[in-house]
Order: structure tokens, then C-alpha cells, then sequence
């Protein structure tokens, strides 16, 4: 079994930090205190002013990306989330190389410096925020170097790889939104999804953060074909 985990993260994010945490603004005063007590004590200065410090976590554009390595801790179990292979077109009880129609991430995610506030999921691995690309086929393999004209524009190629899913089987593509805002996150999971021609399966994590736009990929099992 392979267990792999990567994050995706901007290219100047100024200060470190784990997508699973989400990200807090911590203010104080000059004198590094968290709360000021005004009573008939306190102390005027001035125009009745107190400064403050604010630290916060600054985020830079989307237009560039990293690749980094982080523990392996999935968001939900692999096998949580809204059910999608049902709703797709199926040809022998089988669902192949398909888009699914446009599903809401329940917050806007920030790709390439573009708002985005839907996804399109595709069965092989792929997403994409073009909405012209719902309920279409989704490419099985790819034969040129991304970026690339020929490619689906504004995707995610986080595990692409042709995948089968049997409706009679426990293969399954889960969805979900989850926590609050604004640190919401949009999780995919790819459940032991069978590879084409093979007997061997797949289950992958894919992960959306709201407010960072980190994009993380937990990699449970995916042989090495």
C-alpha cells in the first residue's frame, strides 16, 4: 500500500503553516496585551487612542505554485461524503472517463488570481472550475506537457489517471463541504477506484481550502502504473 501526502501551496505564502489548521488574526496592543479593561482608571492619552499589532497570515496571489510534502492526515475518512457516481451516465452498470455536472464548493476558491464558487469533477482524477466542461468527457490519458492549449482549462490535475467505476461495486466519488467559515474545505475522494484494465484500485483525497487556496492531494493507494 502506497501512502503518500502533497500540498499544493503559494509561492510566497511569507509565513509556514499546515493547511489542516485554520489560520487565525491575533491582535494586542503595543505592549503586547490581548484585552484593555476601560473604566474610570484608565488612563487617557491623547485623542483617546490605543494602537494595536495585528498578526496575520499573508497570503500572496494565486499565479504561482509550489509543491510541498506534509503528513499524511486525511480531512474525512475516504469514504465520507455525497455519493456522485449514481447521478452520472453509466454504460453497463460502469462509469468512465465522464465530467459531473457543476457542484457548488459553498465558498469561492481562488485559482490562477480567478474567483471560483463551482467545480466540475472529473472520474480520472481531474478538476475543473470551466463549467463548459459539465457532464462532457473527460480525457482518459494525457499526451503533451502541461500547460498546453489541448488541455481542460482552469483544472486540477491532482492524480489524473483512467479511472473505472463499477456501480455495483464499493467504487465511489464522495464530496463534501466542510468546517466554517472562513476556513471552509471542499473534499473529494476517489474510493477504491479501479484502474483501467487492472485489478487494482486507487483512493485518493483531494482537498480545497477556503481563504489560503491551498490544494492538497492525500494519497492512500494508487499503484505505480
Amino acid at each position: 500500500m502506497l501512502q503518500k501526502t502533497f500540498i499544493i501551496v503559494l509561492f510566497l505564502i511569507v509565513h509556514s503553516f499546515y493547511g489542516q489548521t485554520c489560520l487565525e488574526v491575533d491582535a494586542t496592543t503595543t505592549t503586547g496585551a490581548n484585552s484593555i479593561t476601560v473604566d474610570c482608571d484608565f488612563v487617557v492619552e491623547g485623542d483617546i487612542c490605543v494602537d494595536l499589532e495585528v498578526s496575520y497570515t499573508e497570503v500572496a496571489s494565486t499565479d504561482e505554485y509550489d509543491f510541498t510534502s506534509i503528513p499524511f492526515q486525511p480531512e474525512i475518512p475516504f469514504d465520507q461524503g455525497t455519493p456522485l457516481i449514481s447521478s452520472m451516465p453509466q454504460i453497463g452498470g460502469m462509469v468512465d472517463d465522464k465530467f459531473s455536472d457543476v457542484i457548488p464548493l459553498g465558498f469561492d476558491f481562488c485559482f490562477y488570481d480567478q474567483n471560483f464558487s463551482n467545480i466540475i469533477i472529473g472520474t480520472n482524477g481531474i478538476l475543473t472550475f470551466d463549467q463548459e466542461e459539465a457532464n462532457t468527457d473527460a480525457p482518459s490519458g494525457i499526451s503533451v506537457s502541461n500547460p498546453n492549449p489541448a488541455l481542460v482549462d482552469n483544472a486540477i490535475f491532482a492524480v489524473q489517471h483512467d479511472l473505472i467505476f463499477d456501480v455495483n461495486s464499493n467504487s465511489e466519488i464522495y464530496y463534501s463541504t466542510i468546517g466554517t467559515a472562513p476556513c471552509r474545505k471542499f473534499v473529494i475522494n476517489y474510493y477504491e477506484a479501479t484502474h483501467y484494465g487492472c485489478t487494482e484500485s486507487s483512493t485518493i483525497q483531494i482537498v480545497l481550502h477556503e481563504f489560503t487556496n491551498e490544494i492538497e492531494v492525500h494519497i492512500l493507494d494508487k499503484p505505480l502504473q
